[in-house]
């Protein structure tokens, strides 16, 4: 950009947004079909059925996310990460012949690239799924609230409970515990710390998480006092925890690979 027009951009949230997402749907796109393609025997017609199947998978989920979760281009990334997902099982499926006899028998003869090729693909889409509800879902909020009081994020209740000083061998802290609750339903209770070092003169928060397959929420507690109230940050994080998982599977995907023998 700086040699073409002399513009200078900043590399940030902005910059990835505009080129990484058009640069990772099409590689999903290519990922998609790519493993089920023949080298110099396959045509567009013997792939018509699965690429029609595929963009109707698209469409679908595309359509769904974007009518319940308003975002048209949250269904479109959640849309190519379920097309993903389905060439890669449709792919392992052909090479075990799935739903015919001794397909149990082929699964376990596969060389280790065969299931490296499973385990990078299904990570790259339930990634994709992550960072996509991470980008477009994810909410927070912060304020300053007295004991008894409460805010709001992503339709969830966080109530100030209590705060208790307490003081250990290495700090002294001040715990808050947080109620949580969804309408008229009690979600749980979220518990976060904040901490004085003495020795280093340092302050540190530690949150309270409360961890689910969905989503993630979290609480910090910060400084205030019981007459103005305390700064209170509240995290609503949908589907990170698949952004770990995808990750850990494209990683373990590599380790697979190299095992290469056929397992008898």
């Amino acid at each position: 950009i700086d040699a073409f027009s002399n513009d200078k951009i900043s590399v940030g949230a902005p910059y990835f947004d505009v080129t990484f997402a058009p640069i990772m749907l099409v590689l999903i796109g290519f990922m998609g079909f790519g493993p089920l393609v023949k080298w110099q025997s396959d045509s567009w017609k013997s792939l018509r059925p699965h690429l029609i199947k595929s963009a109707a998978i698209i469409i679908v989920v595309a359509l769904l996310t974007a009518w319940l979760g308003k975002s048209v281009l949250g269904g479109l990334s959640l849309g190519f990460a379920a097309y993903l997902a389905f060439g890669t099982f449709v792919a392992m499926g052909r090479k075990i012949g799935f739903g015919q006899p001794g397909a149990w028998l082929k699964l376990k003869a596969q060389p280790g690239a065969v299931y490296g090729f499973f385990l990078a693909h299904m990570g790259i889409a339930i990634a994709t799924a992550g960072i996509t509800a991470m980008s477009v879902w994810a909410k927070e909020d912060i304020k300053s609230l007295k004991l008894g009081e409460s805010m709001v994020v992503g339709g969830y209740t966080f109530t100030l409970a209590t705060m208790t000083p307490g003081q250990t061998q290495n700090y002294q802290l001040v715990e808050g515990e947080v109620i949580l609750t969804k309408g008229a339903r009690h979600i749980g209770s979220l518990r976060s710390e904040r901490r004085f070092y003495p020795v280093r003169d340092m302050i540190t928060t530690e949150a309270g998480i409360r961890v689910r397959p969905l989503q993630n929420i979290y609480v910090g507690i910060s400084e205030g006092s019981a007459e103005k109230g305390w700064i209170v940050r509240a995290y609503i994080h949908p589907l990170v925890n698949w952004i770990w998982l995808g990750g850990l599977m494209i990683a373990l995907a590599g380790f697979v690979s190299l095992l290469g023998r056929r397992r008898s």
